[in-house]
């Protein structure tokens, strides 16, 4: 209970100045990956996550709301309601569910992982 309750108020003072070293601090008290590796799930400014915390991009989004929050400043001004968004390399799909907020459920996001493809079928594979 006390990790969850670290880790949204890591979220939420991160972006602010010197909100980095907070959700450090917090994370360093209160996050033991080597006893609990089950998927955690929250909700963070409207989007539903389910992540693997033991993993660096899912820590890093379940610690600092997003592993990289410039993409998603920029989604929030350049998308529309209605828009089409293609997230090709999508990875874990972080940005497809946050231009999915975004666009709103009558329109189209598709998440696009082309690495997985490139690498499946390369003839060193």
């Amino acid at each position: 209970m006390m990790e969850k309750l670290a880790a949204k108020i890591a979220r939420n003072v991160y972006w602010i100045p010197g909100g980095y070293f907070i959700a450090k601090a917090l994370r360093s008290l209160f996050f033991q990956v080597k006893t609990r590796k089950e998927n955690r799930r929250y909700q963070f400014r409207g989007v539903q996550f389910e992540i693997k915390p033991e993993q660096q991009m899912g820590a890093a989004m379940y610690w600092r709301g997003s592993h990289d929050w410039a993409p998603i400043f920029a989604m929030e001004n350049l998308l529309q309601p209605g828009n089409t968004v293609l997230d090709i390399g999508a990875n874990q799909g972080e940005y497809t569910l946050w231009a999915a907020r975004k666009v709103g459920p009558r329109a189209t996001c598709t998440p696009s992982n082309l690495s997985r493809l490139y690498f499946h079928n390369s003839p060193d594979s």
